[in-house]
């Protein structure tokens, strides 16, 4: 096999497996295939595996995978030229078989129809074109962002994939780029960089408002210095193969990381909140809604929830000092209850990564975890446990991470150290693009390295 000079990770919804593009001549040719990598499980002696969906014909721009429902979403538009010149091309959303594409491209047998167009707003000439920039999936549902870059227009459009039905378009306030996961399959969650920053909460259901149900505001000390970069992921990834960590979706938790930079170093604030409080104050807003016979339509009343009332006793909140400038182009996708942590080691000439960090919020294995360090005999040499090892002095491992403000749930931290701590990432143009929890463990994907050696998984 080649090498191949450039690999992307791309943020979408990744259940149990990854998705990875992969081109030739640094990028500047179109996409050659996608890479769909699943991490094994030595435990359950379940190997890794690995396969390559061929790209052909078209030019695939954005993917996501939902491997529970076998199926693979795609942006792609044709390299064909219109017959009408005056027309631009549109980038259509096709729908296939995850397991059925691994030679030629099939459509999904449950869905309606193949593909579907997007076309701009009312208002907005047809001549004008029109991108998608990102794309989810949550059940039935397909949300997708386009932006109309003439009149620098985004929304969120929901689709019903199987029927192919256009369910509601959600007008994005102040025509901000704008960040969203899916939750329990029926609502969004949207943040949006250029507005009050706070955690916007969709309904996905037709009859739902297109107004916010609730927006989780986050705190002073955060949105006072304005965060260029905001992250959000979802934990919650539908599992369709075996393995020895199966997540409980009712315990899942989503990431959000906002950073904020000065002229030397980036600076990430990183909250991992579960599943239940989202729940708590979705229906908790819900039901005051109800009571309060609130307008359907939009531009009805939202419910603002401010950082007092959710944030220090309903999510962990993690401080990052002192980072890299390149450290916010680094992805962290959390897994069920599990969430990934890369401190940096800074100094005004060289950057060092010498362990990774999980974050486990399952209070019922946090509690177990907690017990077993208790239980373990002091006698037990500590190179047992060197290597990988449940941190028993957290602030003495990472110091200021955890904010004690807002560290009320029940949570344990794992370490694992990485070999040839000693790298100096700037001489050798080694970066880390992302670091994604899975079923069985953690994959971490590397610039700067032959695409062979750029993904290394090691097993909580």
């Amino acid at each position: 096999m080649r090498k191949l000079r450039r690999n992307a990770v791309i943020p979408g919804e990744r259940p149990s497996s990854a998705v990875y593009g992969r081109y030739e001549g640094g990028g500047s040719e179109p996409l050659k295939f996608l890479s769909i990598f699943t991490p094994g499980s030595p435990q359950a002696e379940i190997p890794s595996t690995a396969c390559l969906l061929p790209v052909t014909g078209r030019v695939v721009k954005k993917w996501a995978i939902d491997d529970a429902q076998d199926l693979l979403v795609t942006v792609e538009w044709s390299n064909v030229p219109n017959s009408d010149p005056t027309l631009p091309k549109r980038e259509e959303v096709f729908f296939y078989s995850l397991s059925g594409s691994k030679t030629a491209r099939t459509p999904h047998p449950a869905a309606t129809v193949p593909s579907l167009v997007v076309f701009p707003p009312d208002g907005v000439a047809p001549t004008e074109s029109i991108h998608i920039f990102k794309l989810c999936i949550a059940r039935e549902y397909v949300v997708i962002e386009p932006y109309v870059s003439a009149v620098n227009y985004h929304s969120l459009d929901v689709w019903n994939w199987m029927t192919g039905q256009f369910i509601k378009r959600i007008e994005v306030p102040g025509r901000s780029l704008v960040n969203f996961v899916p939750l329990d399959g029926i609502y969004v969650l949207v943040i949006m960089r250029y507005s009050a920053l706070c955690v916007d909460i969709y309904a996905l259901a037709q009859s739902a408002p297109n107004h916010p149900i609730c927006a989780l505001e986050f705190p002073q000390d955060v949105t006072s210095k304005f965060p260029f970069s905001c992250q959000i992921a979802t934990g919650d990834r539908p599992v369709s193969s075996p393995g020895h960590f199966r997540a409980d979706p009712s315990l899942s938790i989503v990431s959000v990381a906002l950073y904020t930079e000065d002229i030397q170093y980036e600076y990430a604030s990183i909250f991992l909140i579960p599943h239940a409080t989202l729940l708590a104050h979705i229906r908790k807003a819900e039901s005051r809604q109800l009571q309060e016979d609130h307008t359907t339509e939009p531009g009805g009343a939202v419910v603002r929830v401010p950082w007092a009332d959710w944030g220090p006793c309903g999510c962990l909140r993690l401080r990052l000092q002192q980072c890299p400038h390149h450290s916010s182009h680094m992805s962290l996708f959390p897994s069920g209850s599990r969430a990934p942590v890369v401190p940096f080691q800074v100094s005004k000439i060289w950057e060092r990564i010498d362990s990774f960090f999980v974050f486990e919020l399952n209070p019922l294995a946090a509690r177990l975890a907690k017990q077993r360090l208790r239980a373990r005999g002091r006698d037990q040499p500590p190179s047992e446990l060197e290597d990988t090892a449940m941190v028993e002095d957290v602030e003495a491992a990472l110091p200021g991470v955890v904010d004690p403000e807002c560290s009320a749930i029940p949570y344990v931290v794992y370490r694992f150290k990485i070999p040839g701590s000693s790298t100096n990432w700037h001489s050798t143009g080694q970066t880390i693009r992302a670091v994604e929890m899975s079923m069985t463990g953690f994959t971490v994907q590397f610039d700067g390295v032959d695409f062979e050696e750029s993904l290394q998984t090691w097993t909580v």
